[in-house]
């Protein structure tokens, strides 16, 4: 019997990008920070082969909002959700229209009234009394006096702005000027990374005076300048991967990267933005908590199939990194049942996977979470590995990496895992 004909789609573009036989094209720099992210044209791969013009593409762990960009140009309708508050930003301003003119006014007003505000003679512990203990704390360890006084200044006029698109753009600014692959406007080094540490001796980038660069470079690096067309939309909100609210039936393609496992902390490097825009620390570990590939751990068997329970237990001796791995695909389970409930038959799915679950040294990723996909009610099309250059990972370091470091040997590529709901 001959195959689905989006099956043997599937099969064909993740065995050509395997093969290298899609050229790799590079994207232009994006206008923020954000780690371990899939390029945007090859997302667009994706959604033109496995998709048609006009229907909906859905990511439900979205990100920085590569998909649902791709998902725009391609000309297709996108809903993208997520519980990361720096995601879902990046997200919404990544699928939204901007006027450059108006928007560089407005961006140049703030940083005007900001500069005023600043010759009010704004103390450094007046700024940190508007914070929770706990955040005070946080911006006298990691943030220097100048920069918590211009940074609070600067946060208090974006605030001011009525909530909508030209609000998220400024913060967008604002958080460029803090999470910066060179020097930002705190001691934390490598915070584009996930793995701040501080150095109080690196270069630093004093918020005022760097405003109005980075406004520039945020314009210009916007994918819509010219705006979707107007036939297609673009649905970005907080909702939970585990309990999508989307329709039964609605999506016709899936195209998503969930967090690697115990690899790349997201919340680590987002909160030195969001701490300035409103959101306390205790709300930002509750959420780091409950997010797919956190670090804590579950102790008993929940809702894996009894195979794979039996496998990780015969697989990890360490009980701390088998409750990690247990937590992590209980939770993809419940993804693949949110995905299966909303996708029509027939739809695709496509996940950019990292490599390795169970095993540390090798890729086992496609044969994991498609034997979990398949639990569900999937049919299991095919994966395929791509590697990645060293230079163009977010993690470890390039020197890690060839030292043999074992995050290095885990990053080293990703699976692209294709299903199919029957």
């Amino acid at each position: 019997m001959a195959e689905p004909r989006s099956a043997t789609s599937i099969q064909t573009i993740l065995k050509r990008i395997a093969r290298g036989g899609t050229a790799p094209q590079f994207d232009p720099p994006r206008f923020h920070p954000f780690p371990a992210r899939m390029p945007i044209w090859l997302a667009r791969e994706f959604i033109e082969n496995l998709s048609e013009p006009g229907e909906t593409v859905l990511d439900p762990m979205v990100g920085s909002g590569t998909t649902a960009i791709a998902a725009l140009l391609a000309g297709r309708n996108v809903i993208g959700t997520d519980i990361d508050p720096m995601a879902l930003l990046l997200s919404r301003v990544g699928t939204t229209a901007y006027n450059a003119e108006k928007s560089a006014r407005v961006l140049a007003e703030i940083l005007d009234r900001a500069k005023r505000r600043l010759d009010r003679r704004l103390s450094v512990d007046g700024v940190r009394n508007n914070f929770e203990e706990d955040g005070q704390e946080f911006l006298k360890f990691w943030f220097p006096p100048r920069s918590q006084k211009e940074l609070f200044a600067l946060a208090t006029e974006v605030a001011k702005i009525p909530a909508g698109k030209h609000r998220d753009l400024a913060w967008v600014v604002f958080s460029s000027l803090i999470i910066a692959k060179a020097s930002g406007a705190s001691y934390a080094l490598d915070i584009a990374r996930s793995r701040p540490h501080k150095v109080e001796d690196k270069p630093i980038l004093n918020p005022l005076e760097g405003w109005e660069l980075k406004s520039k470079s945020v314009l210009k690096r916007l994918p819509l300048a010219s705006g979707p067309a107007e036939e297609v939309t673009a649905d970005v909100h907080r909702a939970d991967a585990r309990k999508l609210s989307v329709p039964d039936r609605s999506v016709a393609l899936v195209v998503t990267s969930p967090p690697y496992i115990n690899a790349i902390d997201y919340m680590r490097t987002h909160k030195f933005s969001l701490l300035w825009m409103g959101h306390e620390l205790s709300d930002l570990r509750d959420i780091r908590g409950t997010m797919i590939g956190t670090e804590r751990g579950m102790y008993s068997p929940d809702s894996l199939p009894p195979k794979l329970e039996d496998r990780i237990v015969e697989s990890i001796d360490a009980p701390t990194r088998l409750g990690v791995v247990r937590r992590y695909l209980s939770d993809m389970r419940r993804v693949l049942l949110e995905i299966h409930r909303v996708l029509k038959p027939g739809g695709a799915v496509v996940m950019a996977l990292g490599p390795s679950v169970i095993a540390s040294d090798k890729p086992d990723a496609g044969t994991v979470i498609g034997g979990l996909a398949e639990s569900v009610g999937f049919l299991k099309v095919c994966s395929s590995f791509r590697p990645l250059e060293e230079s163009r990972r977010s993690l470890p370091p390039p020197l890690a990496a060839r030292r043999g470091n074992s995050l290095g040997l885990r990053m080293a590529g990703e699976v692209f895992l294709g299903l199919q709901k029957p």
